[in-house]
């Protein structure tokens, strides 16, 4: 601790503020676990052709609620792509109207992190190394009104979003580069996902 940051401590208990914990709390439980493997050495590590997702928890009481969106002690997973992307860098909010899709989008080096904060939308991603006939789309519906979770897309996984309802959808983006257009690679949502492949189906019906 600084010289400067006793002073203040003191400063702030001279008038009248109390410090809320004496001893630092515990780290919340790693929302990740249990989505990976563990190695031959017994070390805990995920799949690295998952998509991780960090499982958000609500804290309530009397007063409201509280999420914590992101600890970067959380992200051990990406000690295999390397440290740049441990690192957020810019955090911003896409807005999309209903029923309006955006995508596909793609980095060769940025890593985003998607939380729905406000609608929801259907998002959707693959590896852009799949072949043709071969490409899993993996879906999945972000929610503000239901469990929230930290959607991870690392650097050659194509992504695009949906924004589902009848209310314009707010999707927060914690990414490790800074945005300046040169490492975001685009192609229409309606074109073929590879050449010899068939579009994915934005209005596909899903009932069953």
């Amino acid at each position: 601790m600084t010289e400067q940051e006793r002073e203040r401590e003191e400063l702030f208990i001279d008038m009248g503020f109390v410090r809320h914990h004496e001893e630092p709390m515990p780290t919340p439980a790693n929302p990740l676990k249990g989505q990976g493997r563990n190695t031959a050495s017994g070390v805990w590590e995920p799949d690295p052709q998952e998509s991780p997702v960090l499982n958000l928890k609500w804290h309530n009481d009397v007063r409201g609620s509280l999420v914590e969106l992101y600890r970067q002690s959380w992200i051990g997973y990406n000690k295999t792509q390397g440290a740049p992307n441990e690192t957020v860098r810019q955090v911003y909010i896409s807005t999309t109207r209903p029923g309006v899709v955006k995508g596909w989008h793609v980095h060769a080096k940025q890593t985003d992190r998607f939380i729905c904060v406000r609608g929801s939308v259907l998002l959707c991603t693959w590896w852009l190394d799949d072949r043709p006939g071969l490409i899993t789309v993996q879906e999945r519906i972000l929610s503000a009104d239901r469990d929230m979770v930290s959607v991870h897309v690392p650097p050659g996984m194509v992504h695009g979003w949906k924004a589902l309802g009848n209310e314009e959808a707010w999707v927060l983006n914690l990414c490790s580069r800074e945005y300046d257009g040169m490492d975001e690679f685009r192609k229409s949502p309606h074109a073929p996902l590879v050449e010899g492949d068939n579009p994915y189906n934005w209005n596909r019906r899903v009932d069953g």
